[in-house]
């Protein structure tokens, strides 16, 4: 769907999902140069729903306000006919009376918007309540979407004496930037709550922001990210969810210092409920037989990949045996001496959300750098992943795909990311600030391929437990 869509397109867009609940919140991004790594990640971990009530339910607390009302546990999953299409449902949005009483504040202030938003002349500025048409012209705007807000509604000073400047939702993008001014105690967590924030308590349902805040801490919490060059998806994501878990970690110390070591199961975080499984490191002598054990902690599965192999003959490959001989052997305490050994990754236990990580960029030794690997892998929308332990208390879980993140271009330095994500039974393509509707079908395209120039290869697979889905609810 280009600039040229019409009305009609949108109308026939809702006949074809009559359920899509029009309260549905779906923002773009704005690139600030080579930020579509970060851009791609954030709107699925916006999209992933347990991660996110997580953190609007913190930063809610942290803030001192009404907690978020969420009425979303589907909305991953394939049905979504359990959702009410009425535009004047408010169960799905902040219930804040402040929120109310900023907004009308800021359409009495129609004259004071930027020239720079000016541009937005002709968008919609109704609220939660606008007829049939008015919602189409809003999706209007969202499908042609230029990188500005769709709502004209600009109020850059607002006067009210509010701390917290998300209550002047009507400017979506000022409303978001004013509040740069603010920030004190600057943190992953915080920016990262504020973006969700600012984008769940929005009376308009689609637009563009630009989430200067968050990306500028994000170049002083890491270097790595502070230049204009293309970065590695993958690695932000991991960068962010260990900051935003190191912190909480720090907090709980902080607060329960005498805190013993048979309590350190108290300091898992929300990331750890979310995102992270266990892996046994098995061992095996191969003299004496005796059978050593080590487990370890992960949020993401960095699985090897092979031209025209499935995710799951790759999965199997994780956990195959590895023989340890030669300069490799094992050292056997039974024997007490090097050994040769066999050595095996098994799964022991799932986390309720699973990241793979498809290992696509690898190190060329004739060549003296790393190159991309845009080998065909077929990946399910539905996986069983076994518990290859024989930890009986950790049955095999299915899983089920709600988001992929794409990377386009032939080596990690340069390229594009953006992210295909579903929710309420639809798929959407997120590409910084524009945003589309895609089949399912699309998904094959993403599988990759035996050429080697530029294709759109996946990178991350988001797959959610179907026995979580029950838990996605807001307390």
């Amino acid at each position: 769907m280009g600039n040229n869509q019409t009305k009609s397109d949108l109308e026939k867009l809702y006949e074809k999902y009559p359920d899509f609940p029009k309260n549905q919140k779906l923002f773009g991004l704005e690139n600030f140069g080579n930020t579509c790594y970060c851009n791609s990640v954030l709107q699925v971990l916006y999209f992933c729903v347990p991660f996110r009530n997580k953190i609007l339910q913190y930063y809610c607390e942290l803030k001192g306000l009404p907690p978020v009302v969420i009425n979303n546990s589907n909305e991953n999953n394939n049905n979504n006919n359990n959702n009410n299409n009425n535009s004047n449902n408010d169960t799905n949005n902040i219930n804040n009376d402040s929120m109310n009483s900023n907004n009308n504040n800021s359409d009495n202030n129609n004259n004071n918007q930027n020239s720079n938003d000016s541009n937005n002349s002709n968008s919609s500025s109704g609220s939660s309540g606008s007829s049939s048409t008015s919602y189409f012209k809003n999706m209007f705007n969202f499908f042609g979407i230029s990188g500005s807000s769709v709502n004209n509604n600009n109020n850059t000073n607002n006067n009210n004496n509010n701390n917290n400047s998300y209550g002047q939702s009507s400017s979506f993008s000022s409303s978001y930037n004013n509040s740069r001014n603010q920030e004190k105690e600057g943190n992953l967590i915080i920016n990262l709550g504020e973006l969700f924030y600012t984008i769940h308590q929005n009376k308009e349902t689609h637009g563009c922001l630009k989430p200067e805040t968050f990306v500028e801490r994000l170049k002083k919490e890491n270097e790595l990210f502070s230049s204009f060059m293309h970065q590695d998806a993958h690695e932000f994501l991991n960068f962010l969810l260990n900051s935003i878990a190191e912190f909480l970690q720090k907090q709980q110390k902080n607060k329960q210092p005498q805190q013993s070591s048979e309590k350190k199961e108290c300091n898992k975080t929300l990331v750890h409920e979310i995102f992270e499984g266990t892996l046994t490191n098995e061992t095996k002598c191969l003299t004496c037989e005796s059978i050593t054990n080590k487990d370890e902690s992960f949020l993401d599965l960095s699985i090897d990949i092979e031209q025209n192999k499935s995710l799951t003959n790759c999965l199997s490959n994780f956990s195959s045996i590895e023989i340890l001989s030669k300069n490799d052997k094992f050292f056997c305490d039974q024997c007490n001496s090097l050994q040769e050994a066999q050595k095996r990754m098994k799964i022991k236990k799932l986390p309720n959300t699973l990241i793979i990580h498809l290992k696509r960029f690898k190190y060329m030794e004739n060549i003296q750098q790393y190159t991309k690997l845009n080998y065909r892998v077929v990946f399910p929308f539905e996986i069983i992943i076994q518990n290859t332990t024989s930890n009986i208390d950790e049955p095999d879980k299915k899983f089920n795909l709600f988001a992929v993140v794409i990377h386009v271009g032939s080596g990690p330095n340069h390229g594009h990311y953006y992210s295909l994500i579903k929710c309420h039974g639809v798929w959407f393509v997120f590409d910084d600030h524009h945003i589309d509707i895609r089949e399912e079908s699309d998904i094959y395209d993403c599988f990759g391929s035996s050429n080697e120039f530029n294709n759109d290869c996946s990178y991350l697979l988001f797959y959610q437990c179907e026995d979580s889905s029950s838990n996605n609810k807001q307390k």
